[in-house]
């Protein structure tokens, strides 16, 4: 049977969207905290989560051994599973020692709730993308006003205007 440890790691704090760490992205809030576990033992393996993924980077653990500056040659794999995420690769780090030579996997997690990706469904993102037609900017969102109209009555085309004017 194989003995398998769990070590404490350490962490960033918790702390409030849109707050003092808002301006850093995912993979900033994860660099410190890698290049501090791996500075204790070289790991064999990777595993790091996201509990919602950053769509721009299809692999945090990997863009994680670059930007931690750990060595390229470390197999790094991602895992997601909602608020689960960093459990499940602990999970699965414990499936992977004691085979293929593999003695320590560096295993966390990454979450800003300060950046947190919209996806939209291919059908509503293709009609955001979509050339407009010849009669301008509003004829994209008409039809959207129309359903809405009743939650914003009285608001109208001017009214619209005028709060656009002020968002601006």
């Amino acid at each position: 049977m194989i003995e398998i440890f769990i070590a404490p790691g350490v962490r960033t704090p918790f702390v409030k969207g849109g707050g003092v760490l808002a301006q850093y992205d995912a993979l900033a809030l994860a660099t410190p905290i890698a290049k501090a576990m791996a500075k204790r033992a070289r790991p064999d393996f990777i595993v790091w989560s996201q509990v919602i993924p950053d769509p721009t980077v299809s692999n945090i653990a990997r863009e994680l051994v670059f930007a931690a500056g750990l060595d390229p040659e470390i197999p790094a794999f991602s895992t997601v599973l909602a608020c689960s995420s960093s459990f499940m690769g602990v999970i699965e780090a414990a499936g992977m020692i004691g085979r293929g030579g593999a003695r320590l996997g560096l295993v966390g997690g990454v979450e800003t709730m300060s950046h947190v990706p919209i996806a939209l469904r291919t059908e509503v993102a293709d009609r955001h993308v979509r050339p407009r037609s010849r009669r301008g900017r509003g004829s994209a969102v008409r039809p959207v006003r129309r359903r809405f109209q009743s939650a914003v009555e009285g608001l109208g085309q001017p009214g619209e205007r005028a709060l656009a004017g002020r968002a601006h």
